[in-house]
């Protein structure tokens, strides 16, 4: 029965075209063509023949983005592991993996936006501001254990990622008030 068909047909290419687009497996222009495919089938056999080599390539889709998720994340835990060591960079990242360090750059900023050297700039900010926040420790001791090369950089890449200083930033949290007076 041609209705029948038409009706199948016309559920299958919404529940996939739903899926594809909600689980962000395929850009929105290929996964047009491919709902496109299956519509312009002109009978039931031509439209699971279809409809299997849609599955089949949307599987190949998937298994590439899972790896790749599961790849960005080994790069962020080696870098939320190491990122005290001052000598890493996207090199050693690519050794640590096995894979070339433009690979590492180019998956990791397709994935967070970002490259994997602003990452861990972030995080050694991230730690370093903790330390400012809950000890005494001098402002060389912090650049050290949040993997600065010097306490130079360290102060003019948290100036640069703060607004302030990393002393003022220091004084401005243990001030009463601190620096919920900031916070908008």
């Amino acid at each position: 029965n041609l209705e029948t068909v038409k009706y199948f047909q016309y559920n299958a290419v919404n529940l996939l075209s739903s899926s594809i687009n909600g689980n962000q497996i395929v850009s929105s222009g290929e996964a047009k063509q491919l709902t496109e495919t299956l519509i312009t089938a002109k009978t039931f056999q031509e439209f699971k023949s279809r409809f299997a080599a849609v599955l089949s390539i949307l599987k190949k889709y998937y298994e590439a983005k899972n790896n790749q998720n599961d790849l960005t994340g080994k790069i962020k835990d080696c870098i939320d592991e190491h990122y005290f060591d001052p000598d890493l960079n996207v090199n050693l990242l690519g050794e640590h993996l096995g894979l070339s360090p433009s690979y590492v750059s180019k998956v990791f900023k397709a994935y967070y936006g970002i490259s994997p050297l602003d990452y861990l700039m972030i995080r050694r900010i991230s730690f370093a501001k903790e330390l400012l926040a809950s000890t005494s420790d001098n402002i060389e001791e912090i650049s050290a254990k949040s993997g600065f090369l010097s306490s130079s950089v360290f102060i003019r890449t948290f100036k640069k990622s703060e607004g302030v200083t990393p002393g003022k930033y220091r004084s401005l949290y243990q001030k009463p008030g601190g620096l919920l007076r900031y916070i908008k």
